[in-house]
């Protein structure tokens, strides 16, 4: 064996190392020696257990005269001595040695061995034989079959290699133990008997093999014991040779490793289940050695890294190693035979891999996630019907600009837009028509203006644009006229043409505020002062404006407190027959007793109080009163005098309306025919199913139903047929160019005249007596 000259300190401490580790596992088998070579070829025993008694002396002997053979055949062969070791390295044996005992009977020291070769710094070889046990012969007259090994902690069978069949001469009482069998049932038969009807053909072969040429053998297969209880066989089969050096009797040593068997399977398991829920799991899990090269990479790990069913071992992870806070790592994931970028959160670790310290990095999939995230952020910052920018994504967006605005000493502006006459759209073709033409308008915005600008619906029938870089006032009043000019050409929604006119507002950034909030505060107020105007303009904000705002806001809390407050009052109109001018109703028109500016009248707070939501308050008010009144004129007012109230198109969403409605005339006492309740075309249109419906339950408790502003809508004709109603009032328009308009007195006999045809009576608004 070569080595160099002297071993250094570190070196002769490693190799014991290995020797203590070897001995650890071989322990329960009888001994273990380290043999070390040196530079001359010379084979030295340095370590050897135990280190007295006739099993040290006798390994130690053996040992000796072992590699001295070794060395004489291998070197025959035309090796040189150190290659003769090297040659044996790993392998195991089992052979059995005369040891040299002057006094005692002659002893065979039988060894299972495994040579072991630990390459130190200096390259010296290290080799392990462990002693299984001796066989002790009391002298020459003894035969070979009394040989007794019943102190071996192994079983132990010797079959005569020289009979047919080679039957077992011996057996220990180890080999009883292990197998229940008893040696008169053992002694005479070849060891064939502990092969069950399942056998390993594989590892009986080895055994023939090993048998017909004379040499040793290792096998491990499964046996069975006379109880019929299988067990893990660890076998190791070796020829004894006589003194002439031919084979008379082969040893067998066994060893039950079926409890380490049944170890290793359990590991075994539980390692493939480990490995099953590591490739199961949902997270990317990678073990990366500390040079950053893969140790281990699960299915969603290679998912990840864009390249699934590849063995990624052996590569370099390329992501940050850091026992820190998870880190963001972009990632390829592999989808439907292609890859595509993601995102992940990586997580590692420092911990250990069979013994090796190593990274452990977990990858989970966030894409999804931030996918879920953005369109969650897009759907909080998107209007849902147009696709446009929503308010809050406006507001957001106005901040940076006048930010950077404020910067680069440059103008922002904001123009507010309220499309008009939508309202009235809305009422007469219906809510999904409506949807619809604001989907056009935003379509017909985006393409007016630039890829720049952000066009935001701010709610309802209003929009928004914001113009960063917009050449001070003038710039920003041109953009509002392109808006205006934009709606020349009517839309056309299900093959229906409809025109369509906005209104603009515009404040400007800095020349009208400094903020976002009075930017927008501005903007609305121009807006409304568009509106006006008469609408279809654009109008630049002014300071007065303001104070209109305010106005306008000071009006909508003073109605507020004015309904808390009962600040209104009713007063009545009378119906008369043009034949006689005979009283054949009134009408309850509603005032504001405003505190300081006296009686209001209705065109001026009826349209606030249905968009503060407060126009169902003034009617049960204005009901009650009137409930009241007749109670209180008792006889004083005929009973075929009925009395006609308002309901507005809002009112009409309220499905309680009738119940309610019905409710207050109940509890007065009044009889239902004396209240008539109004509707006007256009709020009829509104929702004509629901209108039906309502109008249908005041008429069934017994109110009369009349219908309002009739012929200013754009299907008058087909209300008379479907809506449950008592009487026509003809719009004041055509009443009052009946002295000098032939076309309107012709229009107006021709309502009479089909009112009356479907039992409808008719009374005409504006004719004053």
């Amino acid at each position: 064996m070569k080595a160099t000259e002297t071993a250094t300190p570190d070196a002769r401490s490693e190799r014991r190392q290995v020797f203590d580790a070897l001995l650890a596992h071989a322990r329960d088998s009888g001994g273990a020696a380290l043999v070390e070579g040196d530079a001359n070829d010379r084979a030295t025993i340095t370590a050897l257990a135990p280190t007295s008694g006739d099993l040290a002396q006798a390994l130690a002997q053996w040992l000796r005269e072992s590699f001295a053979r070794v060395s004489e055949v291998e070197t025959a062969q035309g090796l040189p001595a150190s290659a003769a070791v090297l040659a044996r390295a790993g392998a195991t044996w089992l052979s059995a040695w005369p040891g040299d005992s002057r006094d005692a009977p002659r002893e065979y020291l039988v060894l299972l061995g495994t040579v072991g070769q630990a390459p130190a710094d200096d390259g010296t070889i290290a080799a392990l034989a462990r002693a299984a046990g001796l066989l002790a012969v009391s002298g020459a007259q003894r035969p070979l079959e009394a040989r007794a090994l019943d102190h071996a902690a192994s079983g132990v069978s010797i079959a005569d290699a020289t009979a047919p069949d080679m039957p077992l001469i011996h057996v220990n009482d180890e080999f009883i133990a292990m197998t229940g069998y008893g040696r008169d049932e053992v002694i005479g038969r070849n060891c064939r008997f502990l092969q069950g009807a399942s056998r390993d053909e594989q590892a009986v072969a080895e055994i023939r093999a090993g048998l017909r040429e004379q040499r040793p053998s290792r096998v491990r297969l499964r046996n069975w014991r006379k109880n019929g209880e299988p067990f893990w066989n660890e076998l190791h089969i070796a020829p004894l040779l006589d003194d002439a050096g031919r084979v008379t009797h082969f040893v067998g040593v066994q060893l039950d490793v079926t409890e380490s068997v049944s170890l290793a399977e359990r590991l075994t398991r539980e390692r493939q289940a480990f490995q099953q829920v590591l490739e199961c799991a949902s997270n990317g899990m990678v073990v990366i050695s500390e040079a950053g090269e893969i140790r281990f990479a699960n299915a969603s790990a290679e998912r990840m890294l864009g390249d699934p069913g590849a063995d990624l071992a052996g590569e370099t992870f390329d992501m940050p190693l850091s026992a820190n806070a998870p880190t963001e790592v972009s990632i390829r994931r592999a989808e439907h035979r292609r890859s595509a970028p993601g995102v992940a959160e990586l997580n590692v670790t420092h911990s250990e891999w069979y013994g090796e310290p190593v990274w452990i990095a977990t990858l989970n999939d966030v894409t999804a996630r931030r996918h879920a995230e953005e369109k969650a952020r897009r759907m909080a910052y998107t209007d849902t019907l147009t696709g446009l920018a929503n308010r809050d994504q406006l507001r957001e967006h106005l901040d940076q600009a006048l930010l950077r605005a404020q910067r680069e000493d440059r103008h922002v502006a904001l123009l507010m837009l309220d499309m008009d006459r939508f309202k009235e759209i809305n009422d007469t073709l219906g809510h999904a028509v409506g949807d619809t033409f604001l989907v056009e308008v935003a379509h017909r915005l985006t393409r007016t203006l630039r890829d720049t600008d952000l066009v935001a619906r701010f709610g309802g029938d209003e929009f928004a644009i914001l113009l960063e870089g917009a050449p001070a006032r003038e710039g920003a009043a041109a953009v509002g006229d392109k808006i205006i000019r934009a709606f020349d050409e009517p839309l056309t929604l299900d093959s229906r043409s409809i025109t369509a006119a906005c209104s603009v507002g515009i404040s400007v950034f800095p020349d009208d505020a400094d903020n976002a909030v009075a930017i927008m505060q501005h903007a609305d107020a121009a807006m409304y002062q568009a509106k006006s105007s008469g609408g279809s303009v654009s109008c630049l904000y002014h300071h007065s404006l303001t104070e209109r705002a305010e106005r306008r806001l000071e009006l909508d809390q003073s109605l507020t407190s004015a309904v808390a407050q009962d600040q209104f009052v009713v007063h009545y109109q009378k119906q008369v027959r043009l034949a006689d001018t005979g009283r054949i109703g009134l009408e309850a028109l509603v005032r504001w007793q405003h505190p300081e500016r006296g009686l209001v009248g209705p065109d001026e707070f009826i349209e606030h109080l249905e968009d503060l939501g407060l126009i169902g308050e003034l009617t049960r008010y204005v009901l009650e009163r009137i409930c009241q009144d007749l109670v209180a004129w008792g006889d004083g007012l005929p009973p075929d005098v009925p009395v006609a109230l308002n309901l507005s198109a809002r009112e009409l969403r309220d499905t309680d309306l009738a119940p309610t409605l019905a409710g207050i005339i109940h509890r007065h006492g009044v009889d239902p025919s004396r209240i008539t309740f109004e509707l006007t075309e256009s709020a009829a249109a509104t929702d004509i199913v629901q209108a039906m419906h309502t109008l249908g339950e005041l008429r069934a408790y017994g109110a009369q139903v009349a219908l309002d502003d009739f012929g200013k809508g754009f299907s008058a004709l087909n209300y008379l047929r479907v809506l449950p109603i008592d009487t026509v009032k003809i719009d004041r328009d055509f009443a009052i160019d009946l002295p000098h308009d032939e076309a309107s007195a012709a229009l107006v006999r021709a309502i009479v005249e089909m009112a009356h045809g479907v039992g409808k009576r008719v009374v005409a608004e504006g004719v004053e007596l």
